[in-house]
């Protein structure tokens, strides 16, 4: 009979530099693709913001031609709130669902300052809408939070738009310029 000898088995006690290793690019991996999504997702809720409040300041200046009666569309903090003119006092309408801010955005706002605005005892700053589909010029900027904290303006994201008094859009550069 022959015997056959073994080796004691040796226990591995840590891991191998290759095993490190590739641990390493799978979680650089996953955090490359997490860092991408979510920058796209900032991007669509600037974007989406955006829409909302061009759609508004439209809804109400059709209303405010078909009703034939002056609207405000006032912002302040929280959002956008829509008020109409009855028997010489302003109203909230009711028709119309207040825009609310998004979480996560910065939201600035420029409000032309007339002659007319300051003669009316508005209820709230905002953009005055006339039954001939004419509308007070303003303009507004939408940032995220997070852009604004950071400290490279390459990484800022913002959208931008002013419009004149036939509520035509135009889309700003980050300072505010055409």
């Amino acid at each position: 009979m022959t015997k056959i000898l073994t080796r004691p088995v040796q226990r591995q006690l840590g891991f191998t530099l290759i095993e490190l290793m590739v641990v390493m690019m799978i979680i650089s991996v996953v955090v490359s693709v997490g860092m991408i999504s979510m920058g796209g997702n900032e991007q669509s809720t600037l974007r989406a913001q955006e829409r909302s409040v061009k759609a508004l300041l439209s809804y109400v200046r059709d209303q405010s031609a078909l009703k034939q009666q002056l609207y405000l569309v006032a912002a302040d903090e929280t959002g956008l709130t829509t008020y109409h003119l009855v028997k010489g006092r302003w109203q909230q309408d009711s028709t119309v669902e207040v825009l609310s801010w998004q979480d996560g955005l910065s939201v600035e706002w420029e409000v032309e300052n007339s002659p007319f605005t300051q003669q009316q005892d508005l209820p709230k700053e905002g953009w005055v809408f006339w039954p001939s589909g004419d509308v007070l010029a303003g303009a507004v900027f939408i940032q995220s939070l997070q852009s604004k904290q950071a400290t490279s303006l390459d990484n800022a994201s913002s959208y931008s738009f002013r419009w004149n008094g036939l509520l035509q859009f135009t889309a700003l550069d980050e300072d505010g310029f055409r």
